[in-house]
């Protein structure tokens, strides 16, 4: 963490990053993007949402982690809010 900074650049815009990355040689390299993921200007699709889904629950759901994804997709659904608590309950 010693070699790692955080600055604020004003060009940038809120939503974009930039990051820069000094190699033991010397070399430097750079990036940019004006809209960081998960902005509406660069969404992220349902296969990363489901790879940081299957991280992040699958160590407390494991096995039933993928039918949970897919039923949060239709969370709008009518009865899904009830498939929720079915999957997550006391068992």
């Amino acid at each position: 963490m010693g070699k790692t900074g955080l600055r604020i650049e004003e060009d940038i815009g809120r939503h974009g990053a930039s990051m820069n990355i000094v190699l033991e040689d010397g070399e430097t390299l750079k990036t940019t993007v004006a809209f960081s993921r998960g902005n509406l200007e660069n969404p992220v699709g349902w296969d990363d949402l489901k790879g940081k889904f299957d991280g992040l629950v699958r160590p407390v759901t494991g096995q039933q982690t993928a039918d949970l994804y897919d039923v949060l997709r239709a969370i709008d659904e009518p009865g899904v809010v009830a498939r929720i608590f079915a999957m997550l309950g006391p068992r």
